[in-house]
């Protein structure tokens, strides 16, 4: 029968950890002897078990897989779609627009700016005798 989570019981858990920090224990010390004290054992072993340690250094090939499943097609969309619609059709004919509209406005508002003061004092005084004049009709 299977046991469920919860079904063990005191003494099963205390082996199953006792075993787990063993395992370590035994790991890192493995580890110190290959890596400290004889430096040309891992050399020899990546010789002798090529596939595995190929294996092992790329870490199972993940990365490449999730590089060749998710981040390429993501990247491709995005240079298809944000970069090649969004961005230099949406976005660069918005600002585009603004700035031609700007200019065919300036052109009209050019004709008016003619930089004679006397102009720009006789237009000020229309508009104060207009404003008046709308005053007093609205009485």
């Amino acid at each position: 029968r299977l046991m469920t989570f919860g079904n063990y019981t005191h003494f099963q858990e205390i082996l199953l950890m006792t075993v787990t920090v063993i395992g370590v224990v035994v790991s890192i010390w493995y580890a110190r002897y290959l890596y400290i004290k004889n430096t040309k054992l891992p050399e020899k072993y990546s010789k002798q078990f090529k596939g595995l340690y190929k294996l092992l250094f790329n870490k199972y090939f993940v990365d490449e897989a999730y590089d060749k499943a998710v981040i390429t097609p993501i990247v491709k969309g995005s240079e298809m779609f944000l970069w090649g619609i969004a961005d230099s059709k949406i976005i660069d004919g918005l600002v585009n627009g603004v700035a031609s509209l700007i200019g065919v406005v300036s052109k009209f508002i050019r004709k008016i700016q003619n930089g004679v003061t006397q102009s720009y004092a006789l237009v000020m005084m229309l508009g104060i005798v207009l404003a008046l004049f709308w005053l007093i009709l609205s009485l």
